[in-house]
């Protein structure tokens, strides 16, 4: 979520849950695909769920998504990776939410419209992979220095990546989260 929304020039979690398109995006994601892919009883999950995006609505927090971008991939790999991974197996299908903000997250390691927080050694990295924009999602999902493996091993990954990450670059940010809705 934090990635696409920053894209769309959105700054806190609060304006997020303000946003009709985005709202529909964080419930859809929590029920259609993080829920789904945990091994946990449903009806706590779905409550949790409920409970986080009340949080998320409280307009006196003002949870600045700069904030929650900070180390992205590392924090990608840690609280999204294995969900990923579940929902996949379980579903045999790619989480297309989480795909598209792990595309968000490797666009804006460009640097070109949002400077990435990171340490120096991954947006070095980054950086060097997007001069060759071509090979940039292959190589960076390629980094198990980043990830603990190379995810372009999970089947589908690194082409839906590149897809939602040629069409953030054609400012298609807002469609993309509709078209998810």
């Amino acid at each position: 979520m934090t990635s696409l929304a920053l894209l769309a020039g959105i700054q806190t979690v609060s304006e997020v849950m303000k946003d009709q398109d985005f709202s529909v995006y964080v419930d859809h994601l929590m029920k259609k695909e993080i829920i789904p892919a945990l091994d946990l009883p449903k009806e706590e999950l779905l409550q949790y769920a409920e409970q986080v995006q009340e949080r998320f609505k409280n307009p006196f927090v003002k949870h600045e998504l700069s904030s929650i971008s900070l180390n992205s991939i590392s924090k990608f790999k840690t609280r999204l990776l294995l969900v990923l991974k579940s929902y996949l197996e379980k579903e045999k299908k790619l989480p297309l939410r989480e795909v598209a903000s792990l595309a968000g997250y490797l666009f804006i390691y460009q640097g070109t419209r949002i400077q990435p927080i990171d340490n120096p050694e991954v947006i070095d990295f980054c950086k060097k992979a997007w001069e060759t924009p071509a090979t940039a999602v292959k190589t960076i999902l390629g980094n198990a220095d980043f990830w603990g493996e190379d995810l372009n091993q999970l089947t589908g990954l690194t082409e839906q990546v590149q897809l939602y990450v040629e069409r953030l670059g054609k400012n298609e940010v807002r469609t993309i989260i509709q078209e998810l809705n």
